[in-house]
């Protein structure tokens, strides 16, 4: 590790070993290994193994379920996680007893995450369990079936997303968890599929495995295009790489060139739920983190073998999904072992396969979406050595083979052909948790990921004959967490730690002698309070340093409140500065010189070279593969809302959230498209000449001819600097609503939901000499108002389900060319529908029945086509906001043992 590193963190660590040493020890601790049962057996078992006195009503735990705890815990803080998300806590009797009842809420929790363990009241230890309470697990079945259940678990997680702070969750932030319920319920195939169940994310920006997407074409998102076609998620429209996308809260290695991760790497199926944290997160992760974070967390408690097989098809031509998976998990007393893997495929979608893309100018083999197959298996592991020290390891592989053709139009010179892309992912992490005393446990973490991607054509216009991209990532880091002191209103807690990331991009391909290599180290150190103000008010503050081998350094800090107004009403509010580094392609010092034919619309017909086809230039690209001069990317967020839980209601949640992001020194990598364009005037050189065209080359890294003709410099008509630089800026604001309510309806229960995302605006600056405009509902942009409400009425074994998506109205001010005039574009909305049986509910005799789950969903119930939007091939539609694939029916079976 880097000298400053090892310096900042021994020291660090020193002084706070020997604070945390010198404390005395307040609370004795418990290993406990409890699954996830009936609230009322968890606390029997707990009682029951510890020797601990625990006094509940029967009526009072009836229903209420309690999550899987598991490892070394102080006595209060099992207890605290075991009444966590029931709204129940507890009181310590003169005798030591500990009395569950009824809680007063003192802070708000997070609408769609877990309440705080530390909301509950610090309690002294006890002995001897006076009555067994197993009668109270008997309790009449409540009649909910899964789908209530269900819009309630998110209530029930521990939220790990947005803190360093064991046992907490994020103070003053909106956190949306997808739970695997509502993964099994929307019959989606993929992680890039879920991710549409978000309405922060945006679809351009190189977030989109669709090909030809409009989006990438904008100012916005030239920075971050998506060129091997993953899927990754794009936050608040930022962009795909100003989303940082975690693993078990691990960072990953990234898929391409921008730093972005392929979400199509991790298989659903080994998905317990998925986190989302719209708001900053450089103060915690580091760098990227602007837009959001989304941690996608792994099955590492399942007990069991469970099997599922999933076949998905369009019911008119081209696409069809099918897949298998399995998963086994077993339990000890020290430890646990869960292993999985599945196998899924996907056919292509041409366009030729739908009506609505003209196929005057588009070979009807072009493709809209990939066609292949990917496979996965992970192993998550955990072992208890001793009473203190724990170790646990996960590790992940991944492949996904994809197959497209590429060539939209028969190009003069060219020929059309295959594109073949293998992605490789691999991810492994070691961790040791040690407990050094009642208070305070330290944390070892190795990690390492690596994303592979080859790629082979036989097409000259889709690029090399064979490239290859490698993106390595070696994390190590060691942290410290726990409470400093007790106040008044709470303990103080805290989390301390620092790393080193080792970073290393290799590139190679046909057209290179040698392979690119790149590499470069990151060091942090970050520190994260908890604060307890007074009843009910809690204060987080963080702060993150995180130091670049090139020089670069950052300091973000982030501050959050929340304050439980009433028992029904909850305030919060944050404020953080983030930052997104540049990436290794960008901040090399290496340069490369293309001729290539680039549309100038403005040059008068004379000034046109007869090879030259009409309406283009003939001009040479000045490719500055990297640009050793850029600065991050920087950005502050704000954000403020309010969460409404009211105690007569209590299947209500509404919680509201204001945002305003502004994003400034944005990356923004300039294309041919951009030559007639007055904003890129400055990097525009007309008419360049052969001498210093000549003095170019002789200086660049590589020189590339794709104009099909000989190099004849004093041709060339315009001199493009396509490099990297810091000219882009971006504001946006705006609101996000998310709601749900449950009630019984006859012999069942119904279950409503709305989440939606409207801006204010979503101003950019696409350079220094360009006009601030407000680019909310333009194409390849987001749009102002997004919506998606959902039902489900459920009613012994079987649920329905009825989802609802809307997108607005938008313009087309871009691409529109007849008439020459923005074209207005419709609004969307389309339906899902979905039927779902489980057996839990039944109580069938037969043991082959046990365990299974059925589910049929059809998505896009009315075969609704996207919104028109003219363009100048003719696909018809903005990929950032329309779906081409059409009604679309699947069928999984889920079996368990």
């Amino acid at each position: 590790m880097g000298t400053k590193f090892g310096f900042t963190l021994g020291v660090g660590l020193a002084l706070l070993l020997a604070f945390t040493q010198a404390q005395p020890a307040e609370v004795s601790r418990v290993r406990v290994d409890i699954p996830a049962q009936a609230l009322s057996a968890s606390l029997t078992q707990f009682g029951r193994e510890t020797g601990t006195e625990i006094v509940f009503a029967p009526d009072a735990v009836e229903h209420k379920k309690a999550p899987a705890i598991k490892g070394e815990f102080a006595r209060e803080r099992a207890i605290a996680l075991i009444l966590s998300g029931t709204g129940l806590s507890y009181r310590v009797t003169a005798q030591g007893a500990f009395v569950v009842e009824p809680v007063t809420p003192v802070t708000a929790a997070p609408l769609n995450g877990q309440p705080l363990a530390n909301q509950m009241r610090v309690a002294r230890s006890a002995t001897a369990l006076p009555e067994d309470a197993a009668a109270a697990a008997t309790q009449p079945q409540d009649k909910r079936s899964r789908a209530e259940k269900a819009a309630e678990s998110a209530d029930n997680v521990m939220v790990v997303t947005g803190t360093n702070i064991r046992g907490a969750g994020p103070v003053g932030q909106q956190v949306q968890v997808i739970t695997r319920e509502e993964i099994i319920r929307s019959g989606v195939d993929s992680l890039n599929e879920l991710r549409d169940l978000s309405t922060q994310h945006f679809g351009g920006g190189g977030a989109n495995p669709i090909m030809f997407n409009l989006a990438q074409n904008t100012a916005a998102t030239t920075s971050s295009t998506n060129s091997t076609y993953n899927s990754s998620f794009n936050l608040r429209g930022l962009g795909a790489g100003a989303t940082l996308t975690l693993l078990n809260g691990r960072r990953v290695a990234p898929s391409g060139s921008n730093d972005t991760f392929g979400v199509r790497a991790i298989p659903l199926n080994i998905i317990e739920r998925v986190e989302i944290v719209p708001d900053g997160g450089s103060a915690i992760y580091g760098s990227d983190a602007v837009g959001g974070v989304v941690n996608v967390i792994t099955r590492s408690d399942f007990q069991g073998v469970e099997v599922s097989a999933r076949y998905g098809s369009v019911t008119s031509a081209g696409y069809d999904q099918t897949g298998a998976n399995a998963i086994a998990g077993h339990s000890w007393d020290t430890g646990n072992l869960v292993f999985y893997a599945g196998y899924a495929e996907e056919g292509r979608l041409d366009a030729g396969d739908r009506d609505f893309i003209s196929l005057d100018f588009i070979r009807p083999a072009t493709s809209l979406l990939p066609g292949g197959d990917r496979s996965g298996v992970m192993l998550s592991f955990t072992q208890a050595a001793t009473s203190r020290l724990q170790f646990g390891a996960d590790v992940l592989w991944s492949e996904d083979n994809t197959a497209y053709d590429l060539d939209p139009q028969l190009l003069d010179g060219f020929t059309p052909g295959i594109v073949e892309l293998r992605s490789r992912a691999s991810h492994a992490s070691l961790r040791a948790d040690y407990a050094l005393n009642n208070r305070w446990d330290l944390t070892a973490r190795v990690d390492r990921s690596i994303n592979e991607n080859i790629a082979t054509t036989d097409s000259e216009y889709a690029g090399p004959p064979e490239s290859e991209l490698e993106n390595t990532n070696t994390t190590f880091e060691l942290s410290l967490n726990g409470v400093l002191a007790q106040l008044p209103a709470g303990p103080l807690q805290m989390a301390i730690g620092g790393l080193q990331r080792q970073q290393e991009y290799t590139q190679f391909n046909t057209y290179l002698t040698m392979p690119t290599v790149l590499k470069r180290d990151v060091n942090s150190a970050y520190g994260e309070f908890l604060v307890p103000l007074a009843s009910g008010v809690k204060l987080s503050l963080a702060a993150r340093w995180d130091d670049y081998e090139n020089g670069a350094s950052e300091v973000t800090p982030k501050y959050g409140i929340s304050w439980q107004a009433t028992d029904d009403l909850g305030l919060r509010a944050s404020y953080s500065k983030a930052f997104r580094a540049p990436t290794l392609p960008q901040s090399r010092d290496s340069q490369r010189l293309n001729l290539q034919f680039a549309r100038w619309a403005d040059r008068p017909p004379a000034d046109q070279d007869p090879r030259v086809p009409a309406g283009r230039s003939y001009a040479a690209i000045l490719l500055r593969l990297g640009n050793p001069d850029l600065k991050p990317e920087s950005a502050s967020i704000f954000t403020a809302g309010f969460d409404v839980r009211p105690v007569a209601m209590p299947k209500l949640r509404v919680g509201v959230t204001y945002f305003d992001i502004q994003f400034d020194d944005i990356i923004l990598s300039l294309f041919p498209n951009r030559l007639n364009d007055s904003a890129f005037a400055g990097f525009v050189t007309a008419y360049p000449g052969a001498a210093l065209l000549q003095s170019l080359i002789d200086e660049s890294d590589a020189f590339g001819n794709f104009t099909g003709f000989p190099a004849d410099l004093d041709a060339v008509q315009v001199l493009l600097d396509g490099g990297a630089h810091n000219v882009s800026r971006l504001g946006t604001s705006g609101f996000d609503i998310n709601a749900r309510y449950g009630f019984d309806v006859g012999p069942g229960v119904l279950s409503l939901s709305l989440k939606s995302s409207y801006i204010l605006n979503y101003e950019l600056q696409a350079t220094t000499l360009s006009q601030l405009e407000n680019n909310v509902d333009r194409v390849g942009d987001p749009l102002r108002l997004t919506m998606r409400g959902s039902a489900a009425y459920g009613v012994g074994s079987w649920t329905f389900s009825l989802g609802a998506n809307y997108k607005g109205s938008y313009v087309n001010d871009v691409f529109a060319y007849d008439p020459p005039a923005p074209q207005p574009i419709d609004s969307q909305t389309t339906f899902d529908l979905g039927l779902h049986y489980d057996s839990a509910a039944a109580n069938l005799p037969a043991s082959w029945a046990k365990n299974l789950r059925v589910s049929l969903n059809v998505r896009n119930v009315t075969d609704e086509d996207p919104p028109f939007v003219q363009d100048f091939l003719g696909f018809n539609f903005d990929a950032s906001h329309g779906d081409p694939v059409g009604r679309f029916v699947s069928l999984q079976m889920i079996k368990g043992w």
